[in-house]
């Protein structure tokens, strides 16, 4: 259903998640940094034009109503952790582009080099004054916006650096990621805005990871307008793993171990009433057009019924030799046509989700 953004004001989470369908990530762009760029030109150093609404208006036209927007902020602070008001103008500019579309944005720290460290087992303390002293000003920043606007706490909150970063956290390191959480939620909520108090707020767990392992550690807050983060690049032999030779066929094993995958988070979460967003997902081109088609057939076919919606990552990249497991590129941003090597696959889940 299509309404203005303004009617968006007393939604469930639940309603939330189920309106919002299927996302596009505006990848490797506000959360670029490093090199000598500063101040907003960060936004294109990492090689993507600047973001436009004609932009996002493609990206609308093709049936996304859902816009993620990754953003780093650490490089835009002062020492007392203020954010830049330039950065700011620029990251609400964008997100108005999303909104002005009747489009949800997710909005969330990404990157953040200070949060994913080798430490995060004992560096709550020493975290947890930038942490709240960031999303105070975002939360004030955004009071005025409806339920269109997503807060996320953090992107893949991780022991960055370590033997286990990717798998098999500590507990020291997972109870830091679930203060980190519980002190987004209860600062979202008493910022003193209407909007904040009934706003969707999402979670991930350790590194956002779609393994039941790692997310069944989540401490869901009490609170009845928060939905789990998920990245689920799965099954990553098939839609990652450059150590796998040939990538042409979606095979049964690829298949049953996706929908075991995508069980897992049903049995943990939405079966209970938990509402889930999958805020990262893909497979990359490894010249396997077919076979992606086939994967999103069966990826967005699951989670519809499971009442998840996916948002798609895309960098803009859609071939890199050196790097062939991170080609995620969907919308050629420089043209605003869609990859003739992706749009198959785009293709296919707006008609599995029946989106005109």
């Amino acid at each position: 259903s299509e309404f203005d953004a303004i009617a968006a004001s007393n939604m469930t989470a639940s309603q939330i998640t189920q309106e919002m369908k299927i996302g596009w990530n505006l990848g490797n762009t506000l959360d670029a940094y490093g090199g000598t760029a500063k101040g907003v030109a960060t936004e294109t150093s990492w090689g993507n034009p600047k973001t436009t609404k004609a932009m996002i208006d493609a990206v609308k036209a093709k049936g996304f109503n859902t816009v993620r927007i990754p953003t780093t902020w650490f490089p835009h602070l002062d020492g007392s952790n203020n954010i830049d008001s330039a950065w700011m103008a620029r990251v609400k500019e964008v997100v108005d582009y999303c909104i002005d579309n009747d489009m949800y944005v997710i909005l969330n720290l990404h990157h953040e080099e200070w949060v994913d460290r080798p430490d995060l087992g004992s560096a709550y303390n020493e975290m947890q004054p930038k942490f709240t002293k960031i999303w105070s000003q975002i939360a004030d920043a955004f009071k005025d916006y409806d339920q269109h606007l997503i807060f996320e706490s953090m992107n893949e909150p991780r022991a960055k650096g370590t033997d286990h970063e990717w798998w098999g956290p500590q507990q020291s390191e997972v109870d830091t990621i679930n203060k980190l959480n519980q002190d987004f939620v209860k600062l979202i909520r008493s910022s003193g805005s209407a909007n904040n108090k009934n706003r969707l707020l999402m979670i991930p767990g350790y590194c956002a990871s779609a393994d039941q392992t790692m997310f069944s550690k989540i401490q869901v807050p009490s609170d009845n307008m928060v939905a789990i983060s998920i990245h689920a690049y799965v099954p990553y032999d098939f839609t990652m793993n450059t150590a796998v030779s040939d990538h042409s066929t979606f095979s049964t094993k690829y298949s049953s171990s996706l929908n075991q995958t995508l069980e897992s988070i049903r049995n943990t979460f939405t079966s209970k009433g938990i509402p889930v967003v999958i805020g990262e997902f893909g497979t990359s081109n490894f010249g396997n057009t077919e076979a992606r088609v086939k994967w999103a057939e069966q990826y967005m076919r699951t989670t519809k019924e499971m009442g998840i919606p996916c948002v798609l990552w895309d960098n803009n990249v859609i071939n890199a030799p050196s790097s062939a497991g991170e080609c995620h590129g969907y919308l050629n941003r420089s043209n605003l046509t869609w990859y003739t090597e992706s749009e198959p696959v785009v293709n296919k889940m707006m008609e599995v989700l029946g989106v005109s």
